[in-house]
């Protein structure tokens, strides 16, 4: 059926997913991204309006305590590893059904460009970066997420607030394998490097105050 992932896990009726807080998706249509000076096709994807919050990871484990950089109900959920990102996922399909699992570097950047895959959404001047993002300049702590103004294609805080976990691995790898990569700057990110393209690697066992995630679904 069109909109289910083959390998689709089994709904926990039991626990009906609308009990608990639920992630707002956003449709992102399918184009091209200019990849290493190759275009790539990018087939339509969901994808979650703001990282994960407390209140939403929360529901799945119960037991997380939160930073001290991120409060509130409606702040992005940080000191979460890769491990977790992708453990969230899977509860999460086997929660509503459906397959959900974290963005590729290419579908994450896609989204945060906007639509536009030659330029950021943003011209990188104080005022116009203002509008959009929380960085070094403007915030010592993560910010509830939707705060700030959307990107063209509807998704907030997709540059700085906090890191994302992304699918994606590095060419290096730390002593505990492969080492996934890290998009779009956080509220310590340095202004001048706030740009769609901004990455690092990082263990993927690590777990940091300014690190969330966000969450993807295929059509």
């Amino acid at each position: 059926m069109k909109g289910e992932h083959p390998n689709k896990p089994a709904t926990a009726r039991s626990n009906p997913y609308t009990r608990y807080p639920r992630a707002t998706l956003w449709l992102i249509r399918s184009g091209e991204l200019a990849v290493d000076d190759v275009l790539v096709e990018i087939p339509s994807f969901y994808i979650g309006k703001h990282p994960i919050t407390n209140e939403q990871y929360e529901a799945f484990r119960p037991e997380h305590r939160r930073s001290a950089c991120a409060l509130g109900d409606d702040d992005p959920v940080v000191e979460v590893s890769f491990e977790d990102a992708r453990a969230y996922c899977e509860w999460y399909a086997n929660l509503t059904g459906k397959y959900f699992r974290l963005p590729t570097v290419v579908e994450w950047e896609f989204a945060c460009r906007g639509g536009d895959t030659r330029h950021d959404f943003f011209d990188e001047t104080a005022k116009d970066a203002d509008r959009y993002l929380w960085d070094q300049v403007n915030s010592s702590v993560a910010r509830p997420v939707g705060l700030l103004e959307a990107n063209p294609v509807g998704l907030h805080d997709m540059l700085g607030n906090v890191w994302e976990w992304t699918t994606a691995i590095h060419s290096t790898s730390t002593d505990r394998g492969p080492a996934p990569i890290l998009k779009g700057g956080s509220f310590r990110t340095h202004r001048n490097e706030m740009v769609a393209a901004v990455q690092r690697s990082a263990d993927p066992h690590l777990r940091a105050d300014d690190i969330g995630f966000r969450i993807l679904r295929l059509l």
